[in-house]
């Protein structure tokens, strides 16, 4: 059991290993009695929830392994705001030492956060976490991720009359509190990287042309970008209107990949409401030849996951040959036809699911196995589904 007391004195008998642990026995454990190395290795395998129980409630053992209690935690802001919210008052109002902020690894901001239906405790903690610490060098974080979703719920386009309601100046350029937690995060970013422990960030978004304002570049590893409902191929998401070719959606995603550097994965999602028999003009097959040689040189990349569409239906991204896993879903005819003639030799890991299509269209028949060690085929009709796998 463990103990409640800051006074408690552990028992000075401890076990040396854990060949003298009690066994069979149906007296609790006191935790108290443990070596520090085994407390350590206890803390390691521990849910987040669990090692927020236990930063909250063991007060005997908090000195012994505060290390690597607050480095378990993942602070979540997508799920469980209760969590976070117990720690801030933990330490707020109750006067707990924040300095066990610093080891601190992994940090998760939801898209709950960039709404303005942020709670007090939720700023305070933020500023506490990342903006109070970030230049003091007393955290270290490891990973963020950002949940950017929330943002996009901020209706900026008129979808319906095609016309642009994006405010002026552009979002990255006002004093929005989410903005300034961005910004800070990007300079903290640059900063630690001179030192060689810049965080790794993974993104999901669809607001392209605000990443390179928001975050670091080299920092993101995994992006998630999604598209809102749109019909047109260069208003489908929130841009700002520009003129000339730089105006393209097409040719701001091949610029911002062009700069990414350390992707090793890339999600993406295309929502928009695209017609199989929209024509594809030559402008738009230059743009997207050029967007094909830039992924081709992503030598990082090892995971590509498509859904729907890239940009167009008929497009077919050819992964780099340094991708082992392929995921793809909702895809056309067309791109179909063209994914069933790629020879694909360096992926080893091929999954293919959602709404593949009909019979006669989708003939796996076509598709050449090739390298491929692990494969999944899912297929739903109706009420009836299909699901293949091979050497899993």
């Amino acid at each position: 059991m463990c103990g409640n007391s800051l006074n408690a004195t552990p028992n000075p008998e401890r076990p040396a290993s854990w060949q003298d642990l009690p066994r069979n026995s149906k007296t609790p454990l006191n935790l108290t009695t443990l070596p520090q190395d085994i407390l350590t290795h206890i803390v390691e395998y521990l849910r987040p929830c669990h090692a927020n129980k236990l930063l909250t409630t063991c007060k005997t053992l908090y000195p012994t392994f505060q290390r690597q209690v607050w480095s378990a935690l993942k602070f979540d802001g997508r799920y469980d705001e209760q969590r976070e919210a117990g720690i801030v008052i933990l330490i707020i109002k109750k006067g707990v030492d924040k300095s066990p902020l610093q080891f601190v690894r992994t940090r998760r901001i939801g898209e709950r956060f960039f709404t303005a239906e942020s709670v007090l405790e939720k700023r305070e903690f933020l500023q506490l976490i990342l903006l109070g610490l970030l230049y003091s060098n007393e955290i270290n974080l490891r990973h963020v991720e950002l949940i950017m979703t929330g943002l996009m719920t901020i209706e900026m386009l008129d979808y319906n009359s095609g016309r642009s309601n994006y405010p002026e100046p552009p979002l990255y350029e006002t004093n929005h509190e989410y903005i300034n937690l961005l910004k800070d995060l990007r300079k903290y970013s640059q900063k630690r990287e001179a030192r060689g422990l810049v965080p790794r960030i993974g993104l999901r978004t669809n607001i392209v042309d605000h990443i390179p304002h928001l975050f670091h570049l080299q920092a993101i590893t995994q992006p998630t970008i999604e598209t809102p409902k749109c019909g047109s191929i260069n208003k489908f998401w929130i841009t700002r209107r520009t003129e000339g070719p730089k105006n393209s959606s097409i040719q701001q995603t091949a610029d911002l990949f062009a700069d990414l550097a350390n992707l090793n994965m890339l999600s993406w999602k295309d929502n928009r409401d695209a017609a199989p028999d929209r024509l594809m003009n030559g402008t738009l097959s230059k743009e997207l030849a050029e967007l094909q040689n830039i992924v081709t040189g992503m030598r990082k990349l090892r995971e590509l996951r498509l859904e729907y569409a890239f940009f167009h239906p008929s497009l077919f991204l050819v992964p780099p040959e340094n991708v082992k896993t392929l995921e793809v879903s909702k895809m056309s005819k067309e791109w179909w036809y063209q994914f069933a003639e790629c020879p694909l030799s360096s992926i080893r890991v091929l999954k293919v699911s959602g709404g593949i299509g009909y019979e006669k269209l989708y003939r796996i028949s076509r598709v050449a196995i090739r390298g491929r060690t692990r494969g999944v085929l899912r297929r739903r009709s109706g009420s009836t589904s299909f699901e293949a796998k091979w050497g899993i």
